[in-house]
């Protein structure tokens, strides 16, 4: 079911729907994570979450979650994210995950600058205003302060690598504006993890399964997966002709100068070489190539 229509992230029409991707996108993998049990896919993706300092949030929660609680879209104070979810630990105390998720954008609020973040009375940055709301986002599922553990705001997109300039600009912000003097949980993941958590996954219910391979297919026809190098059917059907392969060997001028051995009073003579550019070129099997490349061998 799709929570991104039922909250009227897509008009009935359809008509946004292209500007919508990235609501449908998290609402197709939190209700997925909402449909099966937490420890099959919602704990594994947020315990991968990392800081900057690659430690990950799985170091810090480690307590037995016993039951999980979502809000979609929750209309807090200065921001609106995209989920937050709510953590039962064994202990009987709670711990709070905040997600801002994103697919093809990035923040939707620019951070404040070195003269700004002086005299603002609060924060401009997304993350970084969300992170001041989620220290009252216990009141969306009215729980009393006392009861919560621990917090956290995981930055889910779609980048490869650890986007390190944005996140450390929110951190910047937050660490301004932060009402205590915790430590900042600020993590971020990519959509690339969820596929081999899927497939990783051996104890999964009957019931699960068809949730799990539907969030798998929609991955794949989504490309959030990691390269797995070339496919050996493609190598097979790589034609036997040849590529031409091209090296060119380029050496610059070279000035020197020498004395004459008549004098040291003479002076001396200066000389220069031409600059010199040859270029290779030799036909190689274009099977050879292909080869080289599926096995990591080509520059």
């Amino acid at each position: 079911m799709t929570i991104a229509e039922i909250r009227g992230k897509i008009s009935r029409t359809g008509e946004n729907l292209s500007e919508r991707l990235e609501d449908l996108l998290t609402s197709d993998v939190f209700s997925a994570c909402r449909y099966v049990r937490p420890e099959t896919l919602l704990l594994p993706f947020l315990h991968q979450a990392k800081r900057l300092n690659d430690e990950h949030l799985g170091h810090i929660l480690k307590d037995k979650v016993e039951r999980v609680k979502y809000s979609f879209w929750p209309l807090l104070t200065k921001s609106e994210p995209d989920v937050l979810i709510s953590l039962e630990l064994s202990s009987g105390s709670f711990f709070l995950i905040l997600i801002e998720a994103k697919y093809f954008s990035s923040k939707s609020s620019s951070t404040l600058s070195k003269e700004e973040l002086e005299i603002a009375e609060t924060p401009r940055d997304q993350l970084a205003r969300e992170y001041v709301d989620l220290l009252d986002a216990h009141n969306v599922f009215h729980l009393p302060k006392s009861k919560i553990s621990g917090r956290a705001l995981i930055y889910v997109t779609a980048h490869r690598s650890t986007p390190k300039d944005s996140i450390s600009e929110s951190f910047d912000e937050i660490k301004k504006f932060q009402v205590d003097r915790d430590e900042i949980n600020l993590f971020w993941t990519n959509w690339f993890e969820l596929h081999p958590i899927i497939s990783r996954t051996k104890n999964a219910l009957e019931w699960e399964r068809p949730i799990l391979d539907d969030l798998r297919q929609l991955l794949e026809r989504k490309h959030l997966v990691h390269f797995k190098g070339f496919d050996l059917d493609m190598i097979s059907n790589v034609s036997y002709g040849s590529i031409y392969v091209r090296e060119v060997e380029k050496r610059p001028a070279v000035y020197e100068f020498v004395l004459t051995q008549e004098t040291l009073k003479t002076r001396p003579f200066f000389y220069s070489s031409r600059p010199v550019t040859r270029e290779y070129r030799w036909a190689v099997p274009a099977i050879q190539l292909v080869e080289k490349i599926y096995k990591g061998g080509a520059q």
